[in-house]
């Protein structure tokens, strides 16, 4: 039996879309979220059953709390990251400089990323895509879309550490940075010819088969429909 594939926001929007697909092909599934038990009920409730479901709100500042959490990661055949181990209202801190904040997403996604490298290298490989978090998920004020921005390099910049570090052990890594709309909130954009999160889905499941010797490092949708 295959090694299982991670997938961190697992109970709504893309997060859903690609667990529901991987679950249709019969793949293992662990999940993580940062509220577990109702990601729980939300995968059940379409008759997916993962092996794992990890908590993802880990205090970064306290390493114990991090292995505890991440440490029972089992080997891992790949890994799908929809979601930030720590919410933007924990890292968003009025206080903080651009750079103290980077430093901050930086931290959070490289404890992460080093623990997810760790199991997929025990599967024998494997690849990790990371996704970056839609701008509407933040909001609109010229402060949040500076903060979604500073959470997408240090993303991508992970990424890449990740495929550096990994290609010895047949383990890469893939960014992907959203850009959408939601329907309700902009009004007069035409959102009908615009992706479906069902499309990415579909997309990231395909990229997830890759073999590890062709490289995908970043690239961008600009037009996905939230």
């Amino acid at each position: 039996m295959r090694h299982p594939i991670l997938i961190t926001g697992s109970n709504r929007g893309l997060g859903l879309e690609i667990a529901k697909l991987l679950n249709k092909a019969s793949v293992p599934l662990v999940v993580s979220s940062r509220n577990p038990k109702k990601n729980e009920s939300t995968l059940n409730s379409l008759g997916i059953y993962p092996q794992l479901n990890l908590r993802l709100d880990f205090d970064i500042s306290d390493p114990a709390d991090v292995d505890k959490v991440l440490n029972q990661l089992p080997s891992l055949s790949g890994a799908v990251h929809c979601a930030s181990p720590y919410t933007l209202s924990q890292l968003t801190n009025a206080s903080l400089d651009e750079f103290q904040l980077y430093g901050n997403f930086f931290q959070n996604n490289f404890i992460f990323g080093k623990h997810v490298l760790n199991s997929v290298r025990a599967g024998k490989g494997g690849r990790i895509i990371l996704i970056g978090s839609t701008a509407a998920d933040v909001g609109r004020t010229k402060t949040s879309l500076t903060i979604y921005g500073i959470y997408k390099n240090s993303l991508k910049a992970l990424a890449e550490g990740i495929t550096n570090e990994g290609k010895a052990y047949n383990v890469s890594s893939t960014y992907i940075t959203l850009g959408g709309f939601r329907d309700d909130s902009d009004s007069g954009v035409d959102t009908s010819k615009f992706l479906k999160q069902s499309s990415v889905a579909e997309m990231v499941c395909h990229i997830l088969q890759m073999k590890q010797d062709i490289r995908m490092d970043y690239f961008e949708l600009t037009a996905m429909n939230i």
